[in-house]
């Protein structure tokens, strides 16, 4: 069987249109993805000076949204290892005033826990989760280095 030419032109417009539209899909997938809010979390010890805070070792937490999209901060907790987990009670939510909070592109939020002991060693990972239930991890290597620094208080 031979194609003459004018079949053999539509074969291979109609393979170049299949092979456009599937890249232009993939793009718009991947802009999508890298398009959204995404919160970072950082951590630290310090001291708050000043307005008559407490002298105390606090804990700061620091949110900031890195994405390009605003992003619903609602909720903030951690997990613990399994073999601390009593009764079923594997997780744990850490309430503040300033949460659920909307953070544009940029912004930043801070909290300052006088309980050093919200990450101790029972803690597996620290998470921040948004409005459309993504989760936003505390990296293991911050987790593990303020584990380390909770010990010398």
């Amino acid at each position: 069987m031979e194609l003459s030419t004018v079949q053999l032109v539509t074969i291979l417009i109609s393979a170049y249109a299949a092979f456009l539209s599937t890249a232009v899909f993939a793009w718009n997938i991947y802009n999508a993805r890298s398009e959204r809010g995404k919160i970072r979390i950082h951590a630290s010890y310090g001291y708050l000076v000043g307005g008559g805070g407490s002298s105390d070792v606090q804990l700061i937490f620091e949110f900031t949204n890195v994405g390009k999209k605003p992003v619903q901060f609602t909720n903030f907790g951690g997990v613990f290892y399994k073999r601390y987990v009593r009764d079923g009670k594997w997780a744990f939510v850490i309430t503040t005033r300033g949460i659920p909070l909307k953070l544009e592109p940029g912004d930043r939020h801070f909290e300052y826990f006088d309980n050093t002991r919200i990450v101790d060693e029972r803690v597996k990972d620290i998470m921040a989760y948004d409005s459309l239930g993504n989760k936003y991890r505390l990296s293991r290597k911050l987790l593990k280095r303020l584990k380390s620094e909770v010990k010398s208080l």
